[in-house]
């Protein structure tokens, strides 16, 4: 799942509460703006899969390759 579909996900289960208002997509606090969302997937992807790029990926490469 990409970042994209994954705030439509997320807004679409807050859509679902009985709590739910339009103004609770509008908040930051309960509903992450793209960047946010970007940051957090790009800090998971590397502490998951190493950096993608530098010495990093070299030393992934090296270890997948042998």
């Amino acid at each position: 799942m990409g970042i994209t579909d994954a705030m439509r996900h997320h807004e679409s289960k807050q859509e679902l509460d009985d709590k739910f208002s339009e103004s609770m997509l509008a908040d930051g606090m309960v509903n992450p703006k793209y960047r946010t969302v970007l940051q957090w997937h790009t800090t998971w992807r590397a502490g998951q899969f190493g950096t993608a790029s530098g010495s990093g990926m070299l030393t992934v490469s090296i270890v997948v390759c042998s």
